[in-house]
């Protein structure tokens, strides 16, 4: 048959041919887009730029081969069709767009058009025909098929790969629906699919989806597909006439009559204002959308004719998808991404949407970061984010105030950064203050099984890690999770230059590179600003360490850091003069870094034996008093300064004839600028700026100021200007 031929000649799609097993010998074949010739282009894309694509491969088509070398079609499913978007109708700007006005055009001839709306369900595709001569039941997914005459036929060995889980859920739907009909109409379905595709949705259960159908597995129909000819399906008249008759249910049907015109432009206007309202509804309302049906009536029958197939989705719904794409970015590559770049990207995507309010993205917004912050709490992985996104976010979303167990993420828990001097600290000691703050974050969260037990310690320990480049994310995401963490900093300078200077990018001799190296510190940034906020600074020891050395002789038997283990090979901690220089220089390091810190963050202890075993619990107690001080107050002033921060250029390019006042309106602005105490470069060097600062309004960081000659009354006359018109504005 021509179809096949087409199949097998085409590279675009494969087909993936299975022996059941059956006497007759059968061989079913699935045919699938092969997804290696996409080439960097969405399906989409492939499919509107290839019109017998569109044509030959519906979204599913099975063949059956029998034992003499005969083929048929028992599976066919609708075409391929596309998004439709209210602003896009008439602008051709989109696949959807585009082939709706061609197919319009290709129907001017017809004596009526009309559009009719049905639901767009949330599920699984599932397909159904039956074949005669084997008497077996033809149970499809979107692109895979399996034979099966009983309920019992879907446990055969040959039906258990993954491949076919939903196939056989949606044949256990069907059977038990299929129970529940009248013989006749039994009969009837038998005689309609040997030649016909019904098609629905399985809706319902657990699943990755974003509308909710109640647990219970369910099917629901709204197209009929015949095997033959270049019909796209029944109209849905039609189809609602026959599956009524059947007795099987439905996806809704719009109450309201189908939209008709005589011309193509009288439909798109009585469209426009349905896709809008389509759009703008609430998920909980419409639910994923609708699919609108165009069909036109020729002048010499009767019958009606689909023509085109389109989709209107939601914007709520976008949005939940956009969610549960970044909930999965996220799930990859936690503890590289801040929970606010996730919400900030999200919010940014989420704002070209014109059908959505600011509140709705604000809400998801929310929703979105609880969600991100309970996947790190609990290391989920993006295949349970996708399978179990709507309850994840339900958990997320909950409050955990007056819970005795807490279900969803709890607030987030202090960072302790201890900075000491090498050789000053025991890892032991270090242990149980990591242990007094775990007991009091569980105390206050309301988690049962607190115990003594829990102040032990067992097996050998270690010193904390320190703070450094590679696990800033990770700290700050730590934090997030309500997991309180102790850290340890021997070299105030390092730590300095982590919070503080940004990393030197060098001097890269290709732009792209320097680019990406100003984005990564810029990001670095970003993400050690986020981590000083958490963090409670300890500095301890710092006193009395000018008085440490290190005989080197039992060097070799003190366990500690991988610093300390450095340090004891080299002759400035060994030797007591070069340790008395070396030791120096850190405690200067630490005296500044502490200046550099805001109080409310910081403790300086003279000796170390204030952390001892005896006083640990105080010094968990003055922790959590320092963390209750970094509220919400705090966060938003340091929001501020991070937008302070950022880098702003502001161009004015003034575009007039030399001797019209450019350099006049330039140097005032100029002036404005150095009086509002901002950065001021003019030609290149920076020039003072003004002792007496005044309040001109939000200004950038620093300005510079662009004049130019380049403009001749030649080209202002070619843009319709004259040299007056411009010196007036």
């Amino acid at each position: 048959m021509e179809l096949w031929r087409w199949v097998q000649a085409n590279p675009l799609v494969h087909v993936v041919s299975r022996s059941p097993g059956f006497p007759q010998g059968l061989v079913l074949h699935d045919v699938a887009l092969t997804r290696s010739r996409l080439k960097n282009r969405s399906e989409d894309t492939l499919f509107a730029e290839d019109a017998s694509l569109r044509r030959c491969l519906r979204r599913g088509l099975s063949f059956l081969e029998s034992g003499t070398g005969g083929i048929s079609v028992v599976r066919r499913g609708l075409p391929k069709f596309f998004d439709l978007e209210s602003g896009t109708l008439e602008a051709r700007t989109t696949p959807g767009s585009t082939l709706l006005m061609e197919s319009l055009r290709a129907a001017e001839g017809a004596s009526s058009l009309a559009v009719t709306r049905l639901e767009k369900a949330n599920g699984e595709n599932a397909q159904v025909s039956y074949h005669a001569d084997s008497a077996k039941w033809v149970l499809c997914s979107k692109n895979v098929s399996l034979l099966a005459s009983t309920a019992s036929e879907l446990q055969l060995p040959q039906w258990q790969d993954r491949r076919y889980r939903f196939a056989r859920q949606i044949g256990a739907v069907w059977f038990l629906q299929l129970s529940k009909l009248e013989d006749s109409s039994q009969l009837c379905l038998r005689e309609t699919l040997s030649s016909a595709t019904l098609i629905g949705e399985m809706v319902g259960g657990s699943g990755a989806h974003l509308v909710q159908y109640g647990p219970e597995r369910q099917l629901r129909w709204f197209a009929m597909v015949p095997h033959e000819g270049d019909e796209a399906c029944w109209s849905p008249s039609r189809s609602q006439a026959f599956f009524k008759a059947m007795g099987l249910p439905t996806v809704d049907f719009a109450a309201s009559p189908p939209l008709r015109a005589a011309k193509g432009e009288a439909l798109l206007a009585q469209l426009a204002p349905l896709a809008a309202a389509v759009e703008a509804a609430p998920v909980a309302d419409a639910g994923e959308g609708a699919v609108i049906y165009v069909t036109a009536t020729p002048k010499e029958a009767e019958e009606e004719k689909v023509i085109h197939l389109g989709k209107l989705k939601t914007a709520e719904y976008r949005l939940l998808r956009r969610m549960r794409d970044r909930a999965k970015q996220f799930a990859r590559s936690a503890g590289c991404v801040l929970v606010e770049e996730v919400q900030e990207d999200f919010e940014r995507e989420a704002r070209y949407n014109a059908h959505v309010s600011e509140e709705v993205v604000k809400n998801h917004s929310l929703g979105l970061g609880k969600l991100c912050r309970l996947i790190f709490a609990e290391d989920l992985p993006p295949e349970e984010v996708d399978e179990h996104f709507l309850d994840l976010l339900s958990r997320a979303r909950e409050s955990d105030e007056g819970a005795a167990v807490p279900r969803g993420p709890r607030k987030p828990a202090p960072l302790l950064c201890v900075v000491a001097p090498p050789f000053q600290l025991k890892a032991e000691t270090c242990q149980l203050l990591q242990i007094q703050l775990e007991k009091r974050e569980l105390s206050h969260s309301g988690a049962a099984g607190v115990t003594e037990q829990s102040s032990q310690l067992t097996g050998q320990v270690s010193l904390p890690e320190a703070l450094h480049r590679e696990n800033l994310a990770a700290a700050w995401h730590s934090s997030t999770a309500s997991h309180a963490k102790v850290y340890l900093n021997q070299i105030p300078a390092q730590l300095e230059t982590l919070l503080f200077a940004p990393p030197s990018g060098g001097s890269a001799a290709l732009k792209r590179r320097r680019a990406d190296v100003e984005r990564r510190a810029s990001s670095d940034l970003r993400v050690a600003d986020a981590v000083s906020q958490r963090c409670v600074f300890l500095f301890c020891g710092w006193d009395d360490v000018l008085a440490t050395s290190l005989d080197a002789s039992a060097s070799a038997q003190l366990p500690g850091s991988p610093l300390e283990r450095r340090l004891r090979k080299r002759r400035r901690v060994t030797d007591g003069a070069a340790a008395r220089v070396f030791f120096g220089k850190l405690q200067a390091q630490a005296h500044r870094l502490k200046n550099m810190l805001p109080s409310s963050q910081t403790f300086w202890w003279p000796s170390t034996s204030v952390i001892s075993t005896s006083h640990m619990s105080s010094v968990a107690s003055a922790v959590e008093a320092a963390w209750g001080r970094l509220d919400a107050p705090r966060e938003r002033a340091a929001d501020a300064a991070r937008r302070a921060r950022t880098p702003t250029l502001v161009a004015v390019i003034p575009v007039a004839l030399p001797g019209m006042g450019k350099s006049s309106l330039l140097e005032g602005i100029f002036q404005r600028c150095q009086a509002s105490g901002v950065k001021c470069y003019r030609q290149g060097r920076p020039a003072s700026t003004s002792s007496e600062t005044s309040s001109v309004g939000p200004l950038p960081s620093s300005v510079a100021l662009v004049s130019s000659d380049g403009f001749t009354g030649e080209e202002l006359k070619s843009m319709g200007l004259t040299a007056n018109e411009c010196s007036s504005q």
